[in-house]
């Protein structure tokens, strides 16, 4: 029997994150300000052809931006960073739950045909000794994105949790083709809009404790009493935190690069080239 030689995974992450603070003065007046980075987390990249790109804007309009990528070109990884998309939020009520449109979607940019999938973390920050740590104890479910619902997008059901979601984008992505003899030229693919918008749930402005403190004064007409309320928000000075983590691997072998890079089990490649995931 044949020694059957694999080929090797081929695949790379990008990090893109978004900050925004939140602070809660009272129930209608809340404002927030973008704590604005944009950064790259690379694993295992050993590849000279791929590349994955993160672009933000309005799919109405069909008007895009790159606000992150990593692309391999044959000698070095391209070091660019993106500018932080998500929308600016100074000077809009977060509470009231109004969904502020931001569209995102991902291009492939190397080389060769790909597979993609978008995780997408949500926590909360609370300051300790002078540093923004997670805290575990606010509800990251009330951070919501909203997903444009397209049946290429699919998420992962069985490893996603209320500060994680798992999406995989089930075709696979072509990468930008030169015209030859036989073929014209084509232009590098992209997914659906995965993301259309974010918002907190209003619920939040709901997240309080009350205190009321009785105080009594005597004079020559009597005794006056006065009840002093103040509310204490919860989510006050807490900032939110967003990372979308986007990661591609090679079609050739995707199983086996898919269960490499990935380690997720239960996704198989259909007849059509569409990706299978049980969950």
């Amino acid at each position: 029997m044949k020694n059957m030689k694999k080929s090797p995974v081929l695949y790379l992450i990008l990090l893109f994150v978004a900050l925004a603070s939140l602070a809660i003065t009272t129930v209608s007046a809340v404002r927030a300000t973008p704590l604005d980075e944009s950064e790259e987390y690379t694993a295992r990249m050993i590849s000279s052809n791929i590349g994955v790109t993160l672009q933000e804007g309005d799919a109405d309009k069909d008007s895009w931006k790159n606000v992150a990528w990593r692309n391999y070109d044959t000698d070095h990884w391209d070091p660019e960073k993106g500018v932080m998309g998500l929308p600016i939020f100074e000077g809009l009520d977060l509470t009231s739950g109004t969904l502020y449109e931001d569209d995102f979607r991902v291009l492939n940019s190397g080389t060769i045909d790909e597979y993609v999938r978008v995780i997408v973390y949500k926590h909360w920050l609370s300051e300790k000794d002078g540093e923004l740590v997670k805290d575990t104890d606010l509800d990251a479910s009330l951070i919501q994105l909203s997903y444009a619902g397209s049946s290429n997008w699919v998420k992962d059901t069985k490893y996603s949790t209320s500060e994680k979601e798992i999406w995989y984008y089930t075709k696979p992505l072509a990468a930008a083709k030169k015209a030859t003899a036989d073929t014209p030229a084509s232009e590098a693919e992209v997914t659906d809009v995965l993301i259309n918008g974010i918002k907190l749930d209003g619920e939040i402005k709901n997240k309080y404790t009350k205190d009321e403190i009785v105080t009594q004064t005597e004079d020559e007409t009597g005794t006056t009493t006065y009840t002093t309320i103040t509310y204490d928000y919860e989510y006050n000075g807490k900032t939110f935190k967003i990372m979308l983590e986007v990661d591609g691997v090679q079609i050739k072998h995707a199983e086996d690069a898919i269960l490499s890079a990935w380690g997720r089990k239960g996704i198989t490649v259909n007849g059509d080239g569409s990706l299978s995931i049980s969950n």
